[in-house]
């Protein structure tokens, strides 16, 4: 797999800047002290909206709320199974869904963490890793 290069990499930087920026003023804003995420061993995309932050890391889909900082769910895991992954998916928040992706599968989870639909990723996709 090539490493990410010029606007992709620019943009992974900026999204791992407004993490760290969220989780500390998560931690300024909670009454609660705030441990490090030990659950989060090698994230690789993150999206963040309104009451929530989604972090992919290590086949799964880690949801935080923001305020008060917590962890809400867990999404997916490693596998070849319906909703699950054999890498750390991509993150798309879009109205009510998730859309996961990899360069084999896309899938669709309801904000609820319910896989509502999947399907393998078209070919081309699997030459772009």
């Amino acid at each position: 797999m090539v490493a990410p290069s010029g606007p992709v990499k620019e943009k992974k930087m900026k999204k791992i800047v407004i993490l760290v920026l969220v989780l500390i003023c998560a931690g300024f804003l909670s009454a609660e002290k705030m441990g490090p995420l030990t659950e989060i061993l090698k994230p690789a995309d993150l999206e963040v909206e309104e009451s929530r932050v989604y972090i992919s890391s290590e086949n799964r889909i880690w949801v935080y709320s923001i305020t008060p900082f917590k962890h809400e769910l867990t999404i997916s895991r490693k596998g070849e199974g319906p909703g699950e992954f054999l890498s750390s998916p991509f993150i798309n928040v879009y109205r009510d869904r998730l859309f996961l992706h990899d360069s084999r599968k896309l899938a669709f989870f309801s904000r609820d963490g319910k896989l509502l639909s999947q399907q393998n990723s078209p070919k081309a996709f699997l030459t772009l890793e």
